[in-house]
């Protein structure tokens, strides 16, 4: 009953029917606190987080990253099947861009840097190829701050890494 409310709402978020799918989210929430599954209930906040941050709807993502990310604390896991923290924590960065929470930002960013900041010694790129979807976020992340603090062209500097990091991704 859990993943097919979780199906329904990953699938009603695909059309664009974002509060349909946070019923479907929420439905199952519900059940896996029941169940006491704590990794599956990890999983649906993060579906619930990610449908929230489509629909632009940042302070309610920035929750639910915050709720999912102390749950994954909580139960001494750094990653889901989906992701892992490191990655969470740049969907976190971005909402908090969004609504305005710099130091918060920055605070993702530092965690993010925590988890790749030993990439710059690794020669296995397939090491190095696992942190593209954080590298890309942290790099997006880093210009859109830039740009807010008119730096310009430290964020151009940013955007096409971010870029570079999202075209290494396509050629994989």
């Amino acid at each position: 009953e859990v993943h097919a409310y979780n199906g329904m709402g990953y699938n009603a978020g695909i059309v664009e029917k974002y509060q349909k799918a946070e019923e479907y989210f929420s439905k199952s929430l519900s059940h896996l606190l029941q169940l006491e599954n704590g990794e599956e209930i990890a999983i649906t906040l993060y579906n619930s987080a990610l449908n929230k941050m489509i629909a632009r709807e940042y302070a309610y993502a920035s929750d639910d990253f915050l709720l999912l990310i102390k749950v994954m604390e909580i139960l001494g896991i750094h990653a889901l099947s989906i992701a892992d923290t490191a990655r969470f924590y740049g969907m976190l960065g971005i909402c908090s861009f969004y609504i305005g929470e710099d130091y918060r930002c920055s605070y993702c960013l530092n965690k993010i840097d925590a988890y790749v900041g030993h990439l710059d010694y690794v020669e296995d790129e397939d090491k190095y190829h696992y942190w593209i979807d954080t590298l890309f976020m942290m790099y997006l992340l880093r210009a859109m701050m830039a740009v807010a603090d008119g730096r310009y062209e430290e964020a151009k500097l940013k955007f096409d890494k971010a870029e570079f990091i999202m075209n290494m991704d396509k050629e994989k």
